[in-house]
């Protein structure tokens, strides 16, 4: 469900296409991958067909497979080398049983993709005594679309928000509002969900302001991370409410939310279409 405020877009927009569990299933970012790679596939492969590069139909097939396990594993590996060392070293004992594997979890670099690509590049380049920097010319004219597909992508899932508007008290309409920016709140912001979550969630505000206490106390690191734990667990709880439709929710923590420059989509056109304009042109 799509809802528009008077003064802001409000992100209503489910991850999934098809979900099996809370955190397993089909998603529209996963989706986007595809579609970015099957787009470059039918590029190069005309290329191929109509001789613009000494490349083969079958070599393309083979290409495509470099750059999808280049993409996957660089962006993953980039996103835990940058963002969150921890998944180096994180095991459990469910499937996967590495958090770095947990990729169902979210997780990706687009920095981390690029070099996972370039070194896919140059490994395929090889292999097939072919000019590095060619097959890196049609992997770049190729790419927009996968830029693209990738930003719209973030902006399905509420994340990457860029810049707020200057104007908080009357954002102009075309602004974003993402229930996901309450994942990155202090506790101390989170003492303004206080009548949020006793009204949607049941729990008492006494009790939340507790939980408030207990995860800011330094001296009990596993009662902080547990309270913590509890916290964000209520936050998740909201934004699948507001997904799944609730305007009550909705309407509830629109006020205490940001509201950004729509950034994702921006990036859309200009990684997308425009770039392939530019590429092609030149």
């Amino acid at each position: 469900m799509i809802t528009f405020l008077a003064d802001a877009y409000v992100h209503t927009l489910d991850p999934f296409a098809i979900q099996f569990t809370e955190t397993f299933g089909l998603r529209w970012y996963g989706l986007s991958y595809a579609a970015g790679f099957l787009i470059g596939w039918w590029v190069m492969r005309w290329l191929a067909k109509t001789g613009r590069t000494p490349l083969s139909v079958a070599d393309v097939a083979d290409l495509i497979f470099y750059l999808i396990v280049g993409v996957l594993v660089g962006g993953r590996v980039g996103y835990a080398l940058f963002y969150k060392q921890e998944l180096f070293v994180g095991f459990t004992s469910g499937v996967p049983f590495w958090d770095l594997l947990s990729i169902n979890k979210g997780g990706m670099a687009s920095h981390g993709g690029m070099i996972g690509v370039i070194i896919a590049v140059m490994i395929f380049a090889r292999r097939r005594k072919q000019s590095s920097l060619h097959v890196l010319d049609m992997v770049a004219f190729v790419a927009p679309a996968g830029l693209g597909l990738g930003r719209l992508a973030n902006f399905v899932n509420g994340e990457l928000f860029g810049r707020a508007v200057p104007d908080q008290e009357n954002p102009p309409w075309w602004s974003m509002k993402f229930p996901q920016e309450m994942r990155d709140w202090s506790l101390a912001r989170m003492t303004e969900l206080g009548g949020v979550v006793e009204r949607f969630l049941g729990l008492p505000r006494g009790e939340w302001d507790r939980m408030l206490l207990a995860a800011a106390n330094p001296a009990d690191a596993e009662g902080s991370r547990r309270a913590a734990a509890g916290l964000y667990g209520a936050v998740d709880d909201l934004i699948r409410m507001v997904q799944a439709g609730d305007e009550a929710v909705r309407t509830a923590i629109a006020p205490l939310l940001t509201a950004f420059y729509p950034s994702q989509l921006i990036q859309m056109v200009t990684d997308g279409p425009l770039l392939a304009l530019v590429l092609v042109v030149a």
